[in-house]
């Protein structure tokens, strides 16, 4: 026994040399070696010049599919502001055809997402319709993507005739489409392009016809053809503006008067794009010096044409202009190609392309990385795949062999002996091998014993496991027991009764409840509220199912429920389900039907109705009798109120009858003393020549014209004119002013008028101003009486003014004419109060309907 038990220690222990992960390790090490250099082999004989022209195919294909999208978009906004420049140059004449048109082809579907603004701008001298001056025509798309009319740039003192997408446009001819530079309209403050056509009209330059291209629309629409492509497009105007780029700071809300970020901005930012800059640089030097070989327009013709608010360069500006006029190139051009090691927006090695667009000499700049031709090289990948595989076969072959000769049939032969129950066999195998079967061998013997001692421990086991089985059927049977009597109770109980989980789906529901709402147990059983009802009912039973699962108790409330007779009320009992761990496993409800008990509330509603009918009945004759009450109280009230009505009348004729007197008699005072006047010089014939006597006589009819026309008959529907009034009662008293050294000034509206008659206004207005000039005598200082005339606010207000004199001797007067004036008229005079001593009358007065 101790020999065996050392035989078997040392068995455990063979020399490295002899192990087995050795040798498998050994054979797997070779096989992949062979692998790996079989792998690089094709790899490396794979050529590289061909990845590389492919890559440079795919960039520059991408780059062409971004100028035909770009080309044809710019193409049909072409087409539609030459067609808007024909309606104007056709219809100038009618504004109404124009207004009606424009809008419809801004609105088209094509173009609605990505023309922002639109218009028809006239040139000096040749307004649209019959108007006598030039006023353009621009409409603008808010923000709910309808059509503005907006009158900005007439109402600015700024005219549009210096713009740079205006003022070229008189040497170009018709039909001919110019592409402005990126700018920041100044008043709808957008970052725009816009491209404009001139009009003409019988070998006149008549204006220009615009639309406008949003940078934000130009964007999303580039975005778009983005996702098709492996890297991103980078869009520059003429003057390397930022039109469209997906880097961080290229793109951006700007305030009112800043520039739009350029490429050389962005290289500051990204130094990653310095060759960039210095490439597109170049490209448009050798653009100026081609333009200035084919010059065909005149410097004194671009020095007239150039903007003088012009920012950018005016060399390139006129490299445009003449590049524009020839219509010339008619192809994109592509101005070079260069490489990247790491792209700010891609963080890879890329590939960069830039091409100059034809008509609106945009710069397209196509980013691309190199890692997106990856399916090239799995290409490559495949094409070496079948040497690989053959490769591999041959090694795995050998493999097999090797490893069914070395163990795989040793282990084989030992499990048949352990199936045949041969331990001699095991030991044999013990003995003769000193690696790692042989090992096997002499554990799998040690086991066997083993194995011996723990079946007769299983037996034991499984003795006890069946007494356990006993108890769980009995165990299952109770349980069998209570569930039937459960069921029993369900199908018996004439309430609806469910249990849901916590996701709301429903477990269990009795006979009741799905003849109640007239669907199946197997229809029910899983479904949510949502599945089952409608929505505004399903969410009901969800937030009350929610109540439930927040709180301990259970609650109680009214709920509906379909049915096949329609929605009927349940007293609905809901209650949480937990566990013993009181954890949450759904909710459970108990419904009743209150159906009598609200035929019952209808009956008894009934009754209370009747009664309540009698009652009002009993309230129409108590109401009978109140009506005949309130009917006398209200004959007594009229009677009261015509008393008082009375009685106001003949003060408010009094008040007036006093003016009049008034009025009468310092008019009569004035006319005596002017005719005293003119018989004395009539009969001094020799103090007084004849031409003054004439022009006083002159002067005296002109003053009793004036008082006719203030006390004369007017029409009924003709109303006073404070102006016209004040005007004509200072004329008329001129001379009195004069004499006691008054001096009235007259500010304000003269268009105004009130609802009062010109005798009645006249009357107002000379007590006012007698009241005042009687405080300009008593004054210490001035003898400035100012009247202003304000029409702006809800009533014409006349605001009487004289610095220098108190108000203390006028307030009994003032209350009477504002008694008055209130009564007759709905007018309020206000004594105003000054920080100075002064006296300021402000007298409120309807306007005339």
């Amino acid at each position: 026994m101790n020999r065996s038990k050392a035989y078997v220690s040392h068995t455990l222990h063979p020399r490295w040399r002899n192990s087995l992960p050795f040798r498998v390790g050994l054979l797997q090490s070779l096989i992949a070696t062979l692998l790996l250099l079989a792998t690089l082999w094709i790899l490396l004989g794979s050529q590289k010049e061909e990845r590389l022209a492919q890559e440079m195919n795919l960039n520059l294909s991408q780059g062409q599919l971004v100028q035909a999208r770009l080309r044809d978009l710019t193409a049909q906004l072409d087409t539609l502001v030459v067609a808007i420049a024909d309606v104007a140059g056709t219809q100038r004449n009618d504004i109404a055809t124009i207004e009606n048109t424009i809008p419809s082809l801004l609105s088209l579907p094509n173009h609605k997402d990505v023309v922002a603004s639109g218009g028809i701008w006239p040139e000096k001298g040749h307004p649209l319709g019959q108007e006598n001056e030039s006023r353009s025509l621009f409409w603008v798309r808010d923000l709910l993507g309808q059509l503005r009319k907006n009158d900005g740039y007439n109402q600015s003192s700024d005219h549009y005739f210096d713009e740079l997408w205006y003022k070229p446009m008189r040497l170009f001819p018709a039909g001919r489409v110019f592409w402005s530079p990126s700018y920041i309209d100044p008043h709808t403050q957008e970052s725009m392009v816009t491209a404009s056509v001139p009009i003409w009209q019988e070998h006149e330059f008549q204006g220009v016809a615009t639309i406008d291209v949003s940078l934000s629309s130009l964007s999303s629409y580039l975005t778009e053809s983005r996702k098709e492509l492996g890297g991103y497009v980078i869009l520059l105007d003429q003057f390397n503006q930022v039109l469209s780029a997906p880097l961080p700071g290229a793109e951006q809300s700007l305030p009112e008067h800043a520039s739009l970020p350029d490429l050389a901005t962005l290289t500051q930012r990204y130094p990653q794009l310095s060759a960039l800059l210095s490439l597109v640089e170049d490209a448009d030097t050798l653009f100026i010096k081609d333009a200035q070989t084919h010059q065909v327009i005149t410097q004194e013709q671009f020095l007239t044409m150039t903007p003088s608010n012009f920012p950018l360069g005016k060399q390139m500006y006129q490299a445009i202009i003449n590049t524009s006029a020839l219509a010339m190139p008619q192809s994109p051009v592509l101005l070079a190609t260069l490489a990247i090691d790491a792209d700010p927006l891609i963080a890879a090695p890329s590939l960069v392309s830039v091409y100059r667009m034809p008509g609106t000499f945009w710069k397209v700049i196509t980013v691309t990385p190199k890692s997106s031709f990856k399916n090239e090289a799995l290409l490559l990948v495949e094409r070496a795949g079948l040497y690989l595989l053959l490769a591999q076969v041959l090694a795995l072959l050998l493999m097999i062999f090797v490893q069914h000769k070395l163990y795989i049939k040793p282990i084989a032969r030992m499990v048949s002996a352990l199936k045949a129950e041969d331990a001699a066999h095991l030991e044999l195998q013990a003995s003769q091998r000193e690696d790692e079967i042989g090992v096997l061998a002499s554990a799998l013997v040690a086991r066997t014993h083993q194995l011996e001692i723990a079946m007769a421990s299983l037996d034991a086991s499984n003795l006890a496991l069946e007494q356990q089985l006993e108890v769980q059927q009995e165990a299952q049977q109770d349980l069998l027991a209570h569930k039937e009597r459960l069921t029993a109770l369900l199908k018996s109980s004439p309430n609806l009764i469910f249990i849901k989980d916590i996701a709301g789906r429903y477990l269990m529901v009795n006979d009741k409840f799905c003849e109640t709402i007239g669907l199946d147990r197997h229809r029910i059983l899983g479904a949510t509220d949502r599945q089952l009802f409608s929505s505004d009912l399903a969410q009901a039973y969800g937030e009350s199912d929610q109540r439930v699962m927040t709180q301990d108790a259970p609650l109680q409330f009214e709920e509906t429920l379909p049915t096949r007779l329609g929605e009927i009320r349940f007293q609905m009992t809901k209650f949480a389900i937990r566990d013993d761990d009181d954890n949450l496993r759904g909710t459970g409800a108990i419904a009743f039907d209150i159906q009598n008990r609200k035929r019952i509330e209808k009956e008894l509603l009934e009754r209370i109705t009747t009664l309540e009918h009698s009652l009002s009945l009993c309230s129409s004759e108590n109401g009978k009798l109140q009506q005949k009450l309130q009917l006398a109280e209200f004959e007594l009230s009229q009677k009261t109120q015509n008393i008082e009505e009375t009685k106001a009348k003949g003060e408010a004729w009094g008040t007036e009858r006093r003016l009049f007197k008034s009025w009468l008699r310092d008019l009569v005072s004035l006319i005596a003393r002017e005719q005293e006047n003119l018989l004395a010089k009539a009969c001094n014939p020799g103090a007084t020549p004849m031409e003054k006597l004439k022009d006083a006589l002159s002067e005296h009819a002109e003053r009793l014209r004036v008082l006719e026309l203030l006390t004369g008959r007017h029409k009924a529907s003709q109303r006073a004119v404070p102006m016209d009034v004040l005007q004509q009662l200072t004329h008329l008293f001129q001379s009195e002013l004069a004499g006691r050294d008054i001096q009235i000034r007259l500010e304000g509206e003269r268009n105004v008028s009130v609802q009062l008659e010109t005798w009645q206004l006249t009357l107002l207005i000379f007590s006012l101003l007698k009241l005042l000039c009687t405080q300009t005598d008593n004054a210490p200082q001035g003898n400035i009486v100012t009247v202003c005339v304000d029409g702006s606010g809800p009533d014409c207000l006349i605001r009487f003014d004289s610095q220098g004199a108190s108000s203390d001797i006028i307030a009994p007067e003032l209350s009477a004419l504002t008694a008055w004036l209130e009564r007759q008229f709905g007018g309020s005079l206000t004594l105003c109060h000054s920080l100075t001593v002064a006296t300021i009358v402000d007298c409120r007065l309807p306007f005339a309907d």
